[in-house]
């Protein structure tokens, strides 16, 4: 299903399963394509656990999301999504950018060692 080639951001439902878990490599994906530049997974309900990610036409709602060692980097040329997560980063950055659209990042708590980067040319909802 994640290798299909899709138009937008599409929700899929994980039920609990991690997208990715590997405390000891890094996850660097990227789901958007020359065709379709807004394409990309929202992943709900699920888990990450990485030294380290650089993903791009990904969005989370409901994760619990851990990087151990590096930072969380999501750069989407459409929406950014990262909702009713919770973000932990123990030693590195985070950055969130929505290229076109808006950012979703309401009921999020985000924790990092580093500094903490939005950018969105929309309308961000930060709301607690």
């Amino acid at each position: 299903l994640l290798n299909m080639t899709i138009e937008n951001l599409t929700s899929v439902n994980m039920n609990g399963t991690a997208i990715y878990n590997n405390t000891s490599a890094a996850w660097d994906k990227s789901y958007e394509t020359a065709d379709n530049p807004n394409a990309g997974w929202i992943f709900e309900n699920t888990s990450v656990n990485a030294t380290s990610a650089n993903l791009s036409g990904v969005g989370f709602i409901n994760a619990a999301i851990n990087i151990t060692s590096g930072s969380l980097n999501i750069t989407n040329n459409g929406a950014a999504v990262l909702s009713n997560s919770t973000v932990n980063v123990s030693s590195g950055n985070v950055s969130i950018v929505s290229g076109a659209g808006q950012a979703d990042l309401a009921k999020t708590n985000i924790t990092a060692q580093g500094n903490i980067t939005l950018t969105t040319p929309g309308q961000a909802d930060l709301t607690n």
